[in-house]
């Protein structure tokens, strides 16, 4: 795990109000699914809304969103939260993240430099909801 990173996303992206709880179970292992968890279904109330960008639903590819991230100025080494554990802590290729977190159905957050990431929300039914977020 990076915590500077993990702070560095929540500090920018999350709502104050919610914070220091997810920095805190972020840091625990015995926390740390709990703290993705909360991203499945109540990612509108701890991302905040102005930086996130909601990609259309059925018009979107993997292939497609790398591209958009390179033009936002990606890096090509990109650090991951996610709820898959195989992923979770771990830096990857920029394109080998966003095909790994593509449809896989769990909340994964790819933080992709000091202001932008992609998040995919869990899937319940349909395409999961994506985002861009970039300040």
């Amino acid at each position: 795990m990076d915590t500077a990173i993990e702070e560095r996303f929540v500090r920018q992206f999350c709502r104050k109000r919610i914070r220091e709880r997810l920095l805190f179970e972020l840091g625990s292992p015995n926390k740390r699914k709990a703290a993705m968890s909360r991203f499945s279904h109540n990612y509108a109330d701890i991302l905040i809304e102005e930086y996130r960008n909601e990609l259309n639903k059925h018009d979107v590819h993997a292939t497609w969103i790398i591209g958009q991230l390179k033009k936002l100025g990606a890096a090509e080494s990109v650090y991951c939260l996610s709820y898959l554990e195989g992923i979770d802590g771990r830096s990857l290729g920029l394109d080998e993240a966003v095909r790994l977190v593509y449809g896989a159905g769990m909340p994964s957050i790819i933080v992709c430099g000091s202001s932008l990431a992609y998040f995919e929300a869990e899937q319940s039914a349909g395409a999961p909801p994506r985002f861009i977020l970039k300040r």
